[in-house]
C-alpha cells in the first residue's frame, strides 16, 4: 500500500486550520512513527478517534501503509463506550507531536476473534437493527474504492481538495481523503465544520473539489451569496430538493450527488455531462447496478467490504453475495444508469399501490418552493384498510403554508395514493449527529397518537 504516497508531489500542502506539512515531509515522520510502533509490541487492532487534522491524516496514512488493523471511531462518539472488544489499544493523536501518538490499553479487550493478522479497516455499521456490528474492509479494496473516485472526479496533483466532512466515515475517507492522497493533491481540512468556516475556506483556499452534505448545502443557501464560483462540489447522504440543487449550482458551482454505502463505498454519481439535479445516477467504472423484480437496487462492486463482525471480532457474515442488496428502491434507466426512489423500509402499500415515502417527500419539496425538506411518515393502517401518511415539512417561512391549500395542489399534481393525510409545518427539522432528519423522533412526535 505504499503507492498511496505519491513520489513526485514536492511541496503540495496537507493543512488544517493550525498545521501544515508537505508530501516531502511525510517520509521523515513515517520513519519516526516506525520507531515508535516498533516499541509497542504486537497489536491486534487499534481504535482511533478521528479528527479532521493533519495529525489525523498522518496516522490514517501510516496505519494503512503499514497494514496495522484499525477501527475508525465515528466523530464525536463517546470514545470508551464506542470501542468494540476486538480492539486491544486506543490511539489518540497529538497535534503538536504527530510522530508521538498516545496509546493506552483497552480494558474491555476480549480477543480479536476472526480479525485478520493485518491490513483490516473497520467501520461502525450504519444499520438500524439495534445489534452492534462492524464492517470490515481489506486495505487493498479500500484503496481500489478510492481510486474509482479519483478517476471519476479527476483528482490530480494539480487539484486543491477541501474536506470539511469527517475523514473517519467512508464518505470523507474514501471519496475525499484517500483519492486526494493517492493523486498527490493539495488538501485543506476543516474540523467540526459549519457553514461560516466553509465559506471562509472556499474564499481563502479556492478549492477545485469540495465535499459537502445536504445539511451544509441548506445552510449555505441561507447565507448571503459569496463572490464567484468555487470549483466542483460532491455531496452524499439525503436526496436534495431539485430547487436547492439548482440554487446551489447557480451560487457556488457544479454539484455532483454521490450514491454509496459503508459496505461498498462509492457506487455511482450524477453524470458528468448534462442535467444533474434530476436524480439520475451513473455507476463508477468497475461497478454494475441492476434493479430486481421487487424494485430493489443491487450492486456488483469491484472493491466491496470483506465481512461483518460482531463486537468480539467474530464473523457474522462474509460478503459472499455477488450482487449486494442495498435495501433501496430504484428504477433502471438507459445506458446502465438508474435512479434511487427511497429506502425499502420507507415504502408502504396503499390500496395495492406501492408508495415510497421518500419519493413523496421529494415531490413535496419540488412542488412547493418554501418547503426545504419533507419527511413522510407511516402512521399505520386506518379503518379503511389503507396506510395513513403524515408529512412533516421544514419551511423557510413560518405561516407560509396551510394544510388545505397544500392538499389541494397535491390533488392536482400527484397520484392520489401519494397524497399525505396530514401536514405539519415546522421551521427546523430535528436532526441526528450525521445531519439526517431524526425520523424516530418525528414518528414519536406525530404518529404515536394515531
Amino acid at each position: 500500500m505504499s503507492q498511496m504516497i505519491p513520489p513526485h508531489t514536492g511541496n503540495n500542502p496537507i493543512a488544517d486550520q493550525t498545521s501544515c506539512l508537505t508530501y516531502d515531509e511525510l517520509k521523515g515522520i513515517m520513519q519516526r512513527l516506525d520507531v515508535f510502533f516498533a516499541g509497542q509490541g504486537q497489536i491486534a487492532c487499534l481504535a482511533m478517534a478521528t479528527e479532521n487534522t493533519v495529525s489525523g491524516v498522518l496516522m490514517i496514512l501510516y496505519l494503512l501503509s503499514r497494514r496495522i488493523n484499525v477501527f475508525l471511531l465515528p466523530p464525536q462518539a463517546p470514545v470508551d463506550k464506542s470501542i468494540p472488544a476486538f480492539c486491544d489499544r486506543i490511539l489518540s493523536v497529538d497535534g503538536e507531536h504527530p510522530d508521538r501518538p498516545i496509546l493506552r490499553d483497552h480494558a474491555e479487550f476480549a480477543g480479536n476473534g476472526d480479525t485478520p493478522v493485518s491490513g483490516a479497516v473497520f467501520f461502525a455499521s450504519s444499520g438500524t437493527t439495534g445489534t452492534p456490528k462492524y464492517v470490515r474492509f481489506d486495505g487493498e479494496n479500500l484503496l481500489r474504492n478510492a481510486r474509482n473516485c479519483m478517476e471519476r472526479f479527476g483528482y490530480s496533483a494539480a487539484s486543491k481538495v477541501l474536506i470539511p466532512v469527517p475523514i473517519g466515515h467512508m464518505y470523507g475517507l474514501g471519496v475525499g481523503l484517500l483519492p486526494a492522497l493517492m493523486a498527490g493533491a493539495s488538501i485543506r481540512l476543516i474540523d467540526r465544520n459549519n457553514a461560516i468556516k466553509l465559506k471562509e475556506q472556499l474564499a481563502s483556499f479556492q478549492p477545485d473539489i469540495t465535499l459537502v452534505t445536504p445539511t451544509v448545502i441548506r445552510m449555505l443557501l441561507l447565507l448571503p451569496k459569496g463572490q464567484g464560483r468555487h470549483g466542483m462540489f460532491i455531496t452524499a447522504g439525503e436526496k436534495i430538493a431539485t430547487k436547492d440543487f439548482q440554487d446551489f449550482e447557480s451560487a457556488y458551482g457544479p454539484l455532483f450527488n454521490l450514491y454509496g454505502c459503508t459496505e461498498l463505498g462509492a457506487i455511482a454519481t450524477s453524470p458528468t455531462e448534462g442535467k444533474k439535479s434530476d436524480g439520475l445516477l451513473k455507476p463508477l467504472d468497475g461497478v454494475e447496478v441492476k434493479i430486481d423484480a421487487d424494485g430493489q437496487v443491487r450492486c456488483r462492486h469491484n472493491a466491496p467490504f470483506a465481512s461483518y463482525v460482531d463486537p468480539h471480532g467474530r464473523l457474522l457474515a462474509a460478503a459472499t453475495e455477488e450482487w449486494y442488496p442495498t435495501k433501496d428502491i430504484g428504477m433502471a434507466e438507459e445506458a446502465g444508469n438508474f435512479r434511487v426512489l427511497g429506502r425499502m423500509d420507507h415504502c408502504v402499500n396503499r390500496s395495492g399501490y406501492l408508495v415510497s415515502l421518500d419519493e413523496v417527500g421529494s415531490c413535496l419539496e419540488n412542488l412547493f418552493q418554501g418547503i426545504r425538506q419533507a419527511i413522510v411518515l407511516d402512521a399505520g393502517v386506518t379503518k379503511g384498510l389503507t396506510t395513513k401518511l403524515i408529512a412533516v415539512c421544514e419551511v423557510t417561512e413560518e405561516g407560509a403554508f396551510d394544510a388545505d391549500t397544500v392538499r389541494k395542489i397535491c390533488k392536482d399534481k400527484l397520484n392520489k395514493q401519494m397524497i399525505p393525510d396530514e401536514f405539519h409545518f415546522i421551521r427546523e427539522m430535528p436532526r441526528l449527529n450525521n445531519g439526517k432528519a431524526d425520523r424516530a423522533l418525528l414518528s414519536r412526535r406525530y404518529t404515536e397518537n394515531h
